[in-house]
C-alpha cells in the first residue's frame, strides 16, 4: 500500500493484518473492548480494511478482503 499524505507523520513500516468477516463490526468490537480505531474502516479494491490499536497501544490491521475469505474456504 502506498503511503499517501493521509498517513500524516507515520513513517514507513510493516504491519500485520488479521482477516475478519466485517471490518465495520470488528472496529466497533475493538473500540468496545478498550482499544481505539486509528483508521476508520475504508474500502479498497480488495475489500474493507481498518487499523486499530489494542488497549496497550499495539497497532494492527483488520481486513475483510474477499481474496482472504476465498482462500480460507478452499
Amino acid at each position: 500500500m502506498k503511503m499517501t499524505a493521509d498517513f500524516g507523520d507515520i513513517p514507513p513500516h510493516w504491519m500485520i493484518y488479521f482477516n475478519v468477516d466485517d471490518a465495520d463490526s470488528a472496529a466497533e468490537r475493538a473500540s468496545a473492548g478498550g482499544g481505539r480505531v486509528n483508521v476508520a474502516p475504508f474500502d479498497t479494491p480488495y475489500g474493507q480494511m481498518t487499523v486499530v490499536a489494542d488497549p496497550n497501544g499495539a497497532v494492527l490491521g483488520l481486513s475483510a478482503a474477499a481474496i482472504a475469505r476465498s482462500r480460507l474456504a478452499s
